[in-house]
Parts: structure tokens; sequence; C-alpha cells
């Protein structure tokens, strides 16, 4: 899956309404659309913009695809307050100007690029062919190369015929038609609507024309913010498409890597004062390992050392804090059973002997015991410590009886044993890379010094839900060559 092909499908999902959720409460598109009417009409009657032809309905069979219910489509020319293009021909140049004369081939990656080749043209010659741009206004290229994007932002410029713009009414971010631009059912749209002498050209009527799904105007801003979040990933993936072709050929590994980096950074979702920090959460989890160590529950074992300045690898948010996993964590060690022990009859509890027993996070069950020595509990985190490490899966079973291929890794209280487990799943390529032995292996040494960033609980839960809704994005995507 090659980087182009993952925006393509994540901006298929953000105009089709499958990337955010809808939300009851946002003012549905028919009521926005009603507003924008209005003040379509009340320019008209002001003479600030031109009647033009009529647009039709957008019918049942050009709509390409299904949206939510309070959304609507409707074509793009009754959204804008003028589309329009630049000059049909040549200004007058003044190398001394303060104005300059763009196209097309100016507009890249959501600016305007002036050059040295760039064209400069004098206040009179701006005066004279200047167009109705506003702050909110789209460039569009749509002659020789089509479909490149700048935002305008009150440059000093001049159009020219390969440069087409949309200025917008009320109610639509242009920030959302970009992504209805660069989405795979308005280029197919437009494909089927270009004309070509010596240079291929989209005429205006095709953008005036184009069916457009138009949100609540708070969803749209949402599926901008969605798009301005995942964007990064998929550019951190395609720096690696190209720096390793051999990505080409294997599902977006390094896009769910990248993910998972950003979660264990503190990049993933926003901080909130109201969660509180993380120190306040290791003072709850002291008092509760001194508790539990009290109660003879647990052993006191030997004080791990802080974490370093030195140490640490990156920056994290300051409300949250480096720690060592033996400070947040139990971690109980397997034992093996002799075969007398266990059965594969189903009575007793789960035995789970071996890193057969854990597949895709997925625990299965074989055998059975009636003399558990080793328990697991339900929310542990199993992690395959010999032979095959670094599987993991967070223990859904009330109780099991672990082997020594094992460890149980059990987080205190205000350990979300998800994020836990994203850390973890994270880490475990350190882990497998520093086991050496002919048979490899993970000890308890290995684990429990390990440095973990911690965010506060509320924080743990949100990268939780966003980790999820992005790695269903992930898996929508189909395998290369599928």
């Amino acid at each position: 899956m090659k980087a182009s092909d993952l925006k393509a499908s994540l901006l298929q999902l953000a105009v089709s309404g499958k990337l955010v959720l809808q939300d009851p409460n946002d003012e549905p598109a028919g009521a926005l659309l009603k507003r924008i009417k209005k003040e379509r009409e009340a320019l008209l009657k002001a003479g600030k913009i031109k009647t033009g032809k009529p647009l039709s309905p957008v019918s049942e069979e050009e709509k390409p695809f299904e949206i939510p219910a309070s959304w609507e489509w409707v074509r793009l020319g009754n959204l804008c307050k003028i589309v329009g293009d630049g000059l049909h021909g040549t200004p007058e140049y003044d190398i001394n100007g303060d104005y300059y004369f763009i196209n097309g081939n100016n507009l890249d990656g959501f600016s305007i690029k002036i050059t040295e080749r760039t064209q400069r043209v004098n206040k009179s010659q701006y005066e004279l062919y200047k167009k109705d741009l506003t702050p909110n206004t789209l460039l569009y290229s749509i002659n020789g190369t089509i479909g490149n994007i700048a935002y305008y932002n009150n440059e000093k410029v001049i159009l020219g015929k390969s440069a087409a713009y949309f200025t917008l009414l009320n109610g639509v971010l242009r920030e959302y038609l970009a992504v209805i631009l660069r989405s795979n059912s308005t280029r197919l749209y437009f494909k089927e609507k270009l004309t070509q002498t010596t240079i291929v050209n989209l005429p205006l009527s095709a953008l005036r024309s184009l069916p457009f799904p138009l949100p609540p105007l708070a969803e749209q801003q949402r599926i901008v913010a969605r798009i301005e979040e995942l964007m990064p990933l998929i550019e951190a993936y395609d720096r690696e498409e190209q720096k390793l072709s051999a990505l080409e050929a294997a599902f977006p590994e390094a896009l769910r890597q990248s993910i998972l980096q950003y979660a264990v950074e503190g990049k993933l979702v926003p901080q909130k004062a109201e969660d509180g920090t993380a120190a306040e959460l290791l003072a709850k989890i002291k008092k509760e390992r001194d508790a539990l160590i009290k109660e003879g529950k647990i052993k006191k074992g030997t004080p791990l050392a802080p974490v370093s300045e030195e140490e640490k690898p990156f920056v994290i948010p300051a409300s949250w804090e480096w720690v060592r996993l033996g400070d947040i964590m139990q971690l109980i060690s397997g034992r093996d059973l002799t075969p007398e022990e266990y059965t594969d009859k189903m009575c007793g509890i789960p035995y789970l002997i071996g890193a057969s027993n854990v597949e895709d996070g997925i625990i299965t069950v074989e055998r059975w015991t009636e003399q558990p020595k080793v328990i697991s509990l339900e929310h542990d985190l199993l992690l395959s410590c010999k032979g095959t490490i670094g599987k993991t899966a967070i223990q859904k079973l009330p109780q099991a009886h672990i082997a020594r291929q094992f460890m149980s890794l059990r987080p205190y209280f205000g350990i979300d044993v998800f994020y836990f487990k994203i850390f973890i799943d994270n880490y475990v390529p350190i882990l497998i890379s520093q086991a050496k032995s002919m048979i490899p292996g993970i000890s308890r040494e290995d684990v429990l010094p390990i440095m973990c960033p911690l965010p506060p609980l509320a924080e743990q839960h949100r990268i939780v839900e966003r980790i999820e809704e992005l790695m269903e994005l992930c898996d929508r995507i189909p395998l290369h060559g599928k």
C-alpha cells in the first residue's frame, strides 16, 4: 500500500461521512443550506454577484456514494460567492512592481509559491485585473496541471487563466473544500469533464456543477481537524516508503508504528488541565503499592532508580511523568507444570503453556489444571518471554495458570491496561533485539527497569480510543496487490 493510496482512502472516508462521528446536536446541513441561500440572494439583490445560469439539483444517479442523513448533496457553485479564473492574456509586467502574476504552477502545498521566475506587475495592473479574493478563497489549478491547491491569505497577486478560484459563502470551510477536491470521487468527476486541444483544461462549468457532499458546519470542522491529525502520520509513512521500497509489498506497518510512537510521545490527543497530572497518579499508586507490601501480598523488592534526564529518549508533555515499569505494575513469572498436573479435558482453570496460546492478541486454551500455582488474573497483560518472545494479550479469562514461557504484568490501579499494552507493543522490538541467547528470552531484569512515559489516567483512556479509531482505519486498507 502506497502512501498516496492511503491518503486517497482517508480522504474518501472523510467525504462520505465515515471518518468522524455524527453529532445529533449539530445543526443539520439542510438548515445551513437555507442560510447560504439567503446570503447568496442578498448578494444578488445588492448587485455584488451575478445571477448566472441556475444549477440543477444533484440527481440520484449523480450521487457517487451514500452520505449521512444530516448531510446534503448540493452543487459546489451554489456554495460560492463566485467561481472564476484569472486573466486570459498577459498583463504589462513591471520588474519593480509590488504585485505578482501567478498561475496554476504557483499553487503548491496549500500555499502560493513565488519564485525568481514569477512576473511582477504594478498597482495599476493589479487594480485592472484583481479578483474578488477573500480569507475564504481557495485557488485551484485548471490548465496543464490539474488539482494544485492554495489558500489565499491576502497575498498581492493577480491570477492567470490556469488559476481558478472559489470564494465561498459563509458556512463552508475552504479547508473542507480542499478535502473534497482531493478525493477520488471528485478526481473521477473532473476527469470526465476535461477538454484538450494542446493542453488539458478543466472548464469552470465542471467546477460549478461538482456534486458536493455538505456536512453540518461543526462536522466540517471535526473532519478538517481529524485530517490534520492523520496526515502527518501518513507523511511519516511516506518518508519511510521512499527510504524502504520493500514496504510497498506489505501492509503499512510503518504507519502503525508511527501512530504508536505518536501516542507514547503525547502527540496523538490533546492534554486537558482537568485530567490532573501523572505525578498525582503516581502518588496514589505508591500508596496502593505500600498497602499491598504491608499486607504481605507483594514483596518490597529492590527499589528502582529514578529515570535520569540523560536516559529520557524524547520530550513528553508537562503533565506526564517518566517512570520505570516496575513502579507501576507487578510482574508475575510463570511456572511449568508436570504432565500429571494438567489435562486436555475442560476442567479446572486454563493452563497457558506457551506463545502458541497467543495469536494477534487472542488467547486460546488447550490445557487445564486443578493444581494452579502461578495465577494470571483478568486484565493482566500476558507477555511471552521464552522461545517465541514479544507476543502480548490482555488476559480476559477470570484466571489462568501460566507456564514459564509467560510473564503476567499486572498494572496498579490508575493504569489503563490497554494503554499499557500499547506501550509494551511499541517497546517489544527493543526487547527482541536485546535477546541474545541461543533460545531468546526476556527476564524480569529486562522488563522492570524499562522507562515508560506515563500520562494521567483520563488521557490514557483518550489515547486508547484514538488508537482504536486509527487502527480500524488502517484495517480498512487492503494489502498491496489485493
